[in-house]
């Protein structure tokens, strides 16, 4: 929802239409073909009957992405983990920068025709990639300008920012007793929950600015500097 909120920003300035192609901006996604059916790649491709739109990215309806109505893994997630775009973990924060991973995505068969079904997940990282595109700026500085600075979200960001470790386990501040026995959370001076460094004993590492937010959230929330770990963190 965050990158979606900054993609309408960009519809209400004119920038982008909802209606119209994205080739314009992601040219690699111009005259895409289909999988004729989407669990037996086997029996080859079809033109796609039209251009993949913004609209369609913000619905994530254009024709990729995770199929849970289909044996896992469906034909085209086997294609991008080959192509070197596994979804989600081990290691998502790991893919390559927007331009590349793209392009990677580009050379899979869609598995549906643009606008025909929902399908979870790669949209988010796509519709990255859009906005920062049609922003001319990287995606972590068009959402802090266009959504979170607008909207006091200090707190939430493309990526966890590198910051001192205080009292911070795996997954969250690790609560502390007082002497009376009272569980509170560690904080800094100024009264904010201390941000966790990237260290080998809580085994977290950021995305990487230079990598698509990760599909697999919510926000992107989604997707790189040009577009998939979450693509907005809080």
């Amino acid at each position: 929802p965050v990158v979606a909120a900054a993609a309408l920003s960009l519809v209400d300035e004119g920038t982008l239409a909802l209606d119209e192609p994205v080739d314009a901006h992601l040219p690699e996604l111009a005259g895409r073909v289909v999988l004729a059916d989407p669990a037996d790649p086997s029996a080859g491709t079809v033109p796609a009957r039209r251009a993949i739109t913004v609209r369609d990215v913000l619905t994530f309806r254009l024709g990729l992405g995770l199929d849970f109505t289909v044996p896992w893994p469906s034909p085209t997630v086997a294609a991008l983990g080959d192509a070197g775009l596994p979804a989600g973990p081990p290691a998502p924060q790991a893919a390559p920068a927007p331009d590349e991973w793209l392009r990677r995505l580009a050379t899979v068969p869609l598995a549906y025709q643009p606008g025909e079904r929902w399908l979870y997940h790669t949209g988010a990282s796509v519709l990255g990639v859009l906005v920062a595109r049609a922003a001319g700026r990287p995606l972590p500085e068009v959402l802090t300008e266009r959504v979170l600075d607008p909207l006091g979200m200090r707190d939430t960001g493309f990526g966890v920012p590198e910051a001192p470790a205080t009292g911070w386990g795996r997954t969250g501040p690790r609560p502390t007793r007082t002497a009376a026995g009272m569980s509170t959370t560690p904080r800094t001076a100024s009264g904010r929950v201390p941000r966790p460094s990237p260290t080998a004993a809580t085994g977290w590492s950021p995305p990487s600015t230079t990598s698509p937010p990760s599909p697999g959230c919510s926000a992107p929330a989604a997707a790189p500097p040009g577009s998939t770990g979450c693509s907005a963190r809080r």
